[in-house]
């Protein structure tokens, strides 16, 4: 059995010299040494210089402290009265629970973020402080963090298997949310302002303990809905990657984009659920009384996603759809689950919302000064990445169905997607970035669309995180679209062109860029008309040596490029090159 540092049994030492009995030692002594990873990770803050003692919460103390406090400066511990037991060794479950919360609390204490620059600051105690109070106020909330920061997921690829949760971070600059969950790596990401006071010295902190609660509780539940949450991306995942090797004319992702989203709405709702759960729970430590009326007091604007005044009586009441329990809380019930889907997951976008209806804007998009103006709404911020990963499982795939790959078809206004606030939010086409061609089935007949790449500026510096508008361009003399369009005479050829150019630059490790597509429509052009393959021919013809088919596309050695039609050993077939 592993033994504490000399560093941590000194500060094991002061718990006892703080006034803590020779039971209470062995039992934060027990604790530790039961579990070996939380004692190499204390072993290692006392080390550092990070730990220095425990101490016990004073019994006259009004402070709520139900998973412990930590200061930066003294390195002391303070552990909840509840979690330590005046006689006996054994340590309780809570002890367990309130020391993991606490490794987590100090190595937050000593990490950084970064504000909207990128430059990186230390985090402060007023910000420790903030985050641990916060937790400690909220009954429900301590409970839950508790609960999830010794509940190990089952599902977790990394051995050994790791707990719920294991760290508070930070929400990077270029991101506007209350707060995520990322089950990758376990982490709590939050906002540094949002943990921030706002005082004379700090007029851009907003640290709302209200709001945080909500935030905080909402962001937990994610970490229990994470293992069905990755079940249903890893088969979306799985569906897609089938669709995309149908060898058929369409190739139509409405379904799985609908079972992602839904699992998303789901996922979501539960979330919210739990937010106002974690926020009734403090206000109910303050007033046991406190219902729905004490919750719109609250002034916390998501409080308006669950409940709604009588204009002529001015009488709280739940939003259609919700069961509130006889103390006020919510279950997780499937009829509350779609109920909050529809009142919070399926808000409007600022851009598109109508007049009495609550907006929500989330993610990355910035407006032309660089600054952070979130668009996406819940639909889209899930769409995006759903539409990302079908994009490039076309490009993996290529499949080829009569000599052209097949049309990419999704009922966008079912699912509640627009392109607009999918490329605000930022679309990353992967390694292939010139536009991808989809039929959106919504209208009748269907529509021919374009995803671009917006996740940066590399293809175009004023496309990056903005939405890349169809340019309108004069119809040709018999009303037809470009070769983009799949009723284009052309357009099978220029897909056949597109796909060998492809395979090409696969051969070579390089991506379908812009020039790639310059390139494939050069050949179309000399496909068509091939006189700059032929420059002895004057004035006559070339009808007849025009090819009508492309079967293969190889690069010669000195550069040229060649659609040829017919087999290469053929001496027969046909040629052009560019």
């Amino acid at each position: 059995m592993a033994t504490p540092s000399p560093q941590l049994e000194a500060a094991l030492a002061s718990f006892a010299a703080s006034g803590a009995s020779q039971d209470q030692v062995a039992q934060l002594r027990g604790a530790l040494v039961a579990d070996p990873k939380l004692m190499q990770q204390f072993d290692q803050e006392a080390i550092a210089g990070h730990l220095r003692g425990f101490a016990l919460q004073a019994a006259n103390s009004s402070t709520p402290n139900l998973t412990g406090t930590y200061n930066i400066q003294s390195g002391v511990v303070t552990l909840p009265a509840i979690g330590i037991q005046s006689t006996g060794t054994v340590a309780n479950s809570d002890l367990r629970a309130s020391l993991q919360v606490q490794q987590m609390s100090i190595a937050f204490a000593r990490s950084a973020y970064q504000d909207a620059a990128r430059t990186s600051h230390p985090v402060t105690q007023d910000m420790v402080d903030n985050l641990q109070s916060t937790i400690n106020g909220s009954p429900f909330l301590a409970d839950e963090v508790k609960k999830a920061a010794t509940t190990i997921d089952q599902s977790d690829g990394q051995r050994p298997k790791r707990a719920q949760l294991e760290a508070f971070g930070f929400l990077g600059p270029g991101m506007a949310a209350g707060g995520t969950y990322d089950g990758g790596n376990k982490i709590m990401n939050l906002p540094p302002l949002g943990l921030q006071s706002s005082s004379a010295t700090n007029l851009h902190g907003r640290f709302n303990d209200r709001d945080m609660t909500f935030v905080l509780g909402h962001e937990i539940q994610h970490s229990f809905n994470h293992a069905s949450k990755a079940q249903a991306t890893q088969k979306f995942l799985s569906d897609v990657e089938a669709q995309s090797k149908v060898r058929g004319p369409i190739h139509d992702y409405t379904d799985e984009l609908r079972a992602y989203i839904q699992a998303g709405r789901e996922d979501e709702a539960k979330a919210e659920i739990a937010g106002w759960n974690a926020l009734l729970s403090q206000q109910q430590r303050i007033n046991p009384h406190a219902g729905l009326k004490a919750m719109q007091a609250t002034q916390i604007d998501r409080v308006n996603d669950f409940v709604t005044t009588n204009p002529l009586t001015g009488v709280a009441a739940g939003k259609q759809g919700l069961t509130f329990n006889q103390d006020g809380s919510l279950s997780q019930t499937s009829g509350n689950i779609a109920a909050m889907g529809h009142h919070y997951f399926d808000r409007p976008s600022p851009l598109y919302s109508q007049p009495g209806q609550r907006p929500v804007g989330i993610g990355e998009h910035r407006n032309a000064m660089g600054a952070l103006q979130p668009t996406a709404d819940y639909p889209n911020y899930y769409g995006t990445w759903g539409i990302e990963q079908i994009l490039q499982a076309e490009d993996r795939a290529n499949v080829m169905y009569q000599g052209a790959r097949p049309q990419v078809t999704i009922d966008m206004a079912a699912l509640g997607l627009k392109e607009h606030l999918i490329e605000n939010e930022g679309l990353d086409r992967g390694v292939n970035k010139s536009p991808f061609p989809y039929q959106d089935t919504s209208t009748r007949p269907p529509t021919l669309h374009h995803f671009d790449h917006t996740q940066d500026g590399s293809v175009n510096p004023a496309h990056d995180h903005t939405y890349v508008p169809v340019v309108p361009s004069a119809p040709a003399a018999t009303g037809s679209l470009g070769p983009d369009d799949p009723a284009h005479p052309d357009h099978r050829m220029l897909e056949q062109i597109r796909s060998g150019v492809r395979k090409i630059d696969e051969s070579v490790g390089k991506p379908y860029d812009d020039m790639s597509e310059r390139v494939s429509r050069s050949l179309l052009a000399v496909c068509k008309d091939n006189r700059e393959a032929y420059p002895a021919a004057g004035d006559r013809s070339l009808a007849d040596n025009a090819l009508s088919r492309v079967d293969h596309v190889v690069m010669g050695k000195t550069g040229n490029v060649f659609a040829v039609e017919g087999r290469l050993d053929d001496p027969a077939h046909r040629r052009v090159h560019v």
